[in-house]
């Protein structure tokens, strides 16, 4: 072997090293590290998500009285979706998506034996920690994971952790366990194998105007005045103001008295009764009749004379009460 042959083999094996230690640096410079969360009852409620356009993760929710899976729109994309939850159990639902342009979607599917997870009521702030529920990677396994947010813009939430293919539609939850983002994108790629420096979400306010939107107009959406069907809130409509119908004028109507009452009962009885006490019965004694013989004993003196006739009182009362009877009127006025 030559000189210059030597040295071109020791060059070759200079390159080569060299390049393997610029390969070992980039591996490590990109190397996956996650704060990996401790396990919560909340992640029962992650699930797989999939259809003929694509898969990913899903979060059951509930948001009022709507439940349902809530996902990435570009994996649904409206179409019928397979829902796969924690225990196995699986539920096919049609799927309704954002027509706003949030990448954010809600399948029709229920689990009454699992705990939905709550939307938070309020926006989270930059520099919060947030908790990512996610299925992704090459095993479609539970991925559980801390970060934080690193920018908030009116439709994107960007947090400064690394995401792998599949984690498109997981849930972002603040720390008090409530939804406030569902992973939509990833930033830089780092190496051939599906990961991503950085991830994006839907912000927090638009999913929760969306949930309102299908919890009050269903799997179909509300329709827009011009007839496309997109998934928008009905245009209020004006109800005219109704006004009061007056009655026609009429003539007065002359008050009705009341009808006479029946009279009162007479007590003839007593009412004869009180007439006897009112009489004096020598009032109604005949003349004197002519004195009585002389008594044979003696030269005695002349009796007086007896009466004439003797007062039935009885027959009188009879005779009144029989005089007297219907012939007394009471006369009774109404009072006005």
């Amino acid at each position: 072997m030559t000189r210059n042959q030597k040295r071109w083999i020791d060059v070759i094996l200079m390159c080569l090293i060299i390049a393997v230690i610029l390969v070992l640096c980039v591996l490590h410079a990109n190397a996956q590290t996650w704060n990996w969360s401790p396990p919560a009852p909340h992640h029962a409620a992650t699930c797989k998500v999939q259809s003929a356009t694509g898969r990913g993760s899903g979060i059951y929710i509930e948001y009022g009285d709507l439940h349902g899976v809530l996902t990435a729109a570009h994996i649904t994309e409206g179409q019928n979706t397979e829902v796969t939850f924690g225990d196995g159990a699986k539920a096919t639902g049609e799927s309704t998506i954002d027509k706003f342009g949030h990448d954010v979607a809600f399948v029709f599917v229920t689990h009454p034996a699992l705990l939905p997870v709550p939307m938070a009521t309020t926006d989270p702030k930059p520099g919060e920690k947030v908790e990512f529920l996610t299925v992704g990677g090459p095993e479609r396994r539970l991925r559980t994971f801390w970060a934080t947010i690193r920018a908030i813009r009116d439709r994107v939430t960007e947090y400064n952790c690394d995401v792998l293919s599949g984690d498109s539609g997981g849930a972002i939850l603040n720390t008090k366990g409530e939804l406030i983002g569902i992973q939509s994108f990833g930033c830089d790629p780092l190496t051939s194998w599906p990961a991503y420096r950085g991830a994006g979400s839907a912000s927090c306010k638009p999913i929760r105007d969306f949930l309102g939107r299908v919890a009050k107009c269903g799997p179909k959406g509300c329709p827009r005045p011009d007839g496309n069907a997109q998934f928008y809130p009905p245009s209020p409509k004006l109800i005219p103001v109704q006004k009061p119908v007056r009655p026609a004028v009429q003539s007065p109507v002359k008050r009705q008295l009341p009808s006479t009452p029946p009279g009162p009962s007479i007590d003839y009885n007593k009412l004869v009764e009180i007439i006897l006490a009112k009489i004096n019965p020598e009032d109604f004694r005949g003349p004197m009749g002519p004195p009585g013989p002389t008594g044979q004993t003696g030269a005695g003196q002349i009796g007086p004379p007896g009466p004439s006739a003797t007062i039935d009182l009885d027959d009188l009362a009879k005779r009144i009460k029989e005089k007297i009877k219907g012939s007394i009127r009471v006369r009774v006025r109404a009072v006005e």
